[in-house]
């Protein structure tokens, strides 16, 4: 596992794929969501084969605060009013019944899970956490409105009673174990019969009826229009010493907000959110907040993450174009990832299955895409290609831009990353950049 974390549990290695094989089921992805897209194919009896590029859960998942709740900073409110109350309701099942599947499989596998409540609040607009209150009144959601926070803070904030905790490394140490998986095992593309991966020995063939893609960008460049539907957030997180149990787990819904949870001794302050290849709050933020709000504590540890948005804030789950029945994907969790991956592995499979879902239509990748993010991610792309610069990401292009803080080069189109010497960090590029 990365050093700069303080999660406990590790993994079992798993071989590289040596020569060309066949399954039922691809899923191209180590990371919990393809994890949890794999566990639930096998148990349905499916043969199943998960190929992941570096290690299983070493780099979003391993970076996650891995909390599980019902509460998140897409607004049920918000959705209500730019789609429909029913797509609302909907969304808020979905939530409810991966929270619930999160509970039955944790106690089933033994791993690692606690009970606490969760805060929903933003210090910036407090009146978004009464409208957000209300609208779950009327869905007859159990949830409390209080004017004060065990952690001190006298905000309005929507309290969630009995979410989940996760360490994330034990879970998919769990899952991981009775899964057939390829670690090291690069997927370079997609084929009629199923798909081309590399690995140290050499090039291969994997045949399969049916391929997930639980990548953060799907793997082709061009189908679906992901390069237009997708972007990509940079948020950071600080594990703290020295500080009191918070009695819960909270988030901030401002632009500029943070989030919180206890792991053991340790408290995981995340935040300083900001568009890939952009400037934003970063480590600095959250060092302020620190000072203001945990005086005395000392830093054990940092670290980064990616997370996926899409245009409406509702991740991408289902074909991969309107019209593949082969190859499907799960993406866009934004910084709820936990919850997205259950949701995408119960859905993905009942589509395998042919099974009635309730919320295909809900998360389809085929919805329309007009939205004011579309042209502010059109207008991003454009403006990149217009920067006089050789240093361009493999992807699509467009200029790279110095990230001081990191010391990376920075894709500000799609989030891909590399090393100050040109080593892929972060797709959806496949390759480093030309030097």
């Amino acid at each position: 596992m990365p050093s700069d974390l303080i999660y406990n549990g590790n993994i079992s290695s798993f071989n590289e794929l040596s020569e060309d094989t066949s399954c039922e089921v691809l899923v191209i992805g180590g990371g919990v969501c393809g994890l949890l897209c794999a566990h639930y194919l096998r148990e349905a009896g499916i043969d199943v084969l998960l190929t992941e590029a570096d290690t299983v859960a070493s780099s979003t998942t391993a970076r996650s605060t891995a909390v599980v709740t019902v509460g998140q900073n897409t607004l049920i409110h918000d959705i209500a009013k730019r789609k429909s109350p029913d797509e609302a309701r909907k969304l808020l099942l979905a939530r409810a019944h991966a929270l619930e599947e999160y509970r039955t499989l944790c106690k089933k596998i033994g791993a690692k899970h606690e009970e606490r409540d969760f805060y929903l609040y933003s210090s910036e607009k407090p009146s978004k956490i009464m409208h957000e209150y209300e609208e779950l009144k009327q869905m007859e959601v159990d949830a409390a409105l209080v004017n004060e926070m065990p952690i001190g803070i006298r905000l309005p904030a929507i309290k969630f009673g009995h979410q989940l905790q996760l360490d994330p490394i034990d879970f998919c140490a769990r899952i991981a174990k009775d899964l057939n998986i390829r670690e090291k095992t690069r997927v370079t593309s997609l084929t009629e019969n199923g798909a081309e991966a590399i690995s140290s020995s050499g090039k291969y063939k994997i045949n399969a009826k049916r391929v997930i893609i639980a990548t953060h960008f799907p793997l082709p460049k061009l189908r679906g229009l992901y390069f237009l539907k997708l972007y990509q957030n940079r948020s950071y997180v600080m594990g703290l010493e020295g500080v009191k149990d918070i009695g819960g787990a909270y988030e901030d819904i401002s632009e500029n907000g943070v989030y919180m949870r206890m792991y053991g001794k340790y408290l995981l302050l995340g935040g300083g959110d900001h568009r890939t290849g952009k400037s934003g709050g970063g480590l600095s933020s959250l060092m302020r907040y620190r000072c203001e709000h945990f005086e005395g504590s000392k830093i054990r540890t940092t670290w980064a993450t990616q997370d996926t948005e899409t245009l409406d804030g509702l991740p991408y789950i289902g074909r991969l174009t309107r019209n593949d029945e082969k190859n499907l994907v799960a993406t866009g969790f934004g910084g709820n990832g936990f919850i997205g991956s259950m949701i995408s592995a119960e859905l993905l499979r009942d589509i395998i299955l042919e099974k009635k879902n309730d919320f295909t239509s809900l998360f389809s990748p085929s919805r329309s895409m007009l939205s004011e993010q579309l042209f502010k991610n059109i207008g991003s792309t454009i403006t990149t290609y217009l920067i006089p610069t050789t240093r361009r990401c493999p992807h699509l292009g467009c200029a790279l831009v110095w990230n001081r803080a990191e010391c990376t080069w920075d894709c500000p189109c799609h989030g891909s990353r590399f090393s100050k010497t040109g080593e892929l960090i972060n797709g959806p590029a496949q390759r480093g950049m030309r030097r």
